[in-house]
C-alpha cells in the first residue's frame, strides 16, 4: 500500500479532499494492534473527529479500488 496505492494521485486527492491522514506501525506497538483490533497488515481505519469506527479496510487494495471506496465512505 505504501508503495503503489498511497503515492497514487487519485487516491492522494481523495485523503487530501476528505482525510486526515494517520500512519501507525503496527508492527511496533503491539499495544495500538491490540487495542485497535488489527489481526493482519495492511488496514486501514477510518473513524469520525470522534474517533468511532465508520470502516476498515483490510489488506492490499488497487489504487482506483481504494480511492472508490474512500469516496463512498466520503459520500461523493
Amino acid at each position: 500500500m505504501e508503495r503503489v496505492t498511497y503515492p497514487n494521485p487519485e487516491v492522494q486527492q481523495v485523503l487530501e479532499r476528505f482525510y486526515l491522514r494517520r500512519v501507525l506501525d503496527l508492527e511496533l506497538d503491539a499495544q495500538a494492534a491490540e487495542a485497535l483490533g488489527v489481526l493482519g497488515i495492511p488496514v486501514a481505519i477510518i473513524a469520525d473527529a470522534d474517533g468511532n469506527e465508520l470502516a476498515r479496510i483490510e489488506g492490499f487494495v488497487e489504487p482506483q479500488d481504494y480511492a472508490r471506496q474512500l469516496k463512498d465512505l466520503a459520500g461523493e
